[in-house]
């Protein structure tokens, strides 16, 4: 027998907390994409928005 037929090949199921972190670190990702550099948090917003989140 494999090692890996013994693994659960099922992701573990998230818990919520994990599921509101990946929210926010995909919105601090969308801002940093804006086309206008004006309309981009600076670093020290996404630093303070990461550290916020526990991300």
């Amino acid at each position: 027998m494999l090692v890996k037929e013994f693994l659960d090949q099922r992701p573990p199921q998230q818990t919520k907390i994990e599921e509101e972190n990946v929210t926010e670190l995909a919105q601090v990702a969308l801002a940093c994409l804006q086309a206008s550099p004006q309309a981009r948090p600076t670093m020290k917003e996404v630093h303070k928005e990461l550290n916020k989140s526990g991300s």
